[in-house]
């Protein structure tokens, strides 16, 4: 089954940034990693746009598409069996998870 919502279509940019986070870890879950690396992209970019003053319930959006960005790095070096790496990044995500803010 193909996606076929392209993430520029979406309007909010942390949901494109969702959309890109959900498509990559289904691209690499598939071994396709040149195209999870392509949604790793637009994430990453997503990310870095994203005002600090941008909170998703009680969270800085930038800190949730930043651990967004680490998971799916680490799913992609996963799938590529770079596991030292894919450790690492999953890692820096349970790290970047343990500092967000739960009610």
């Amino acid at each position: 089954m193909a996606v076929t919502v392209p993430v520029a279509a979406v309007p909010a940019r942390h949901v494109r940034g969702r959309l890109a986070l959900a498509r990559g870890l289904a691209r690499a879950g598939r071994g396709e990693t040149r195209a999870a690396r392509a949604e790793l992209d637009s994430l990453s970019a997503i990310a870095a746009e994203v005002p600090e003053e941008m909170i998703i319930i009680l969270n800085p959006a930038p800190a949730l598409l930043g651990l967004a960005v680490e998971v799916l790095e680490g799913q992609i070096a996963l799938a590529e069996k770079r596991f030292d790496a894919a450790v690492a990044h999953l890692r820096e995500a349970v790290r970047m998870e343990d500092g967000l803010t739960y009610d």
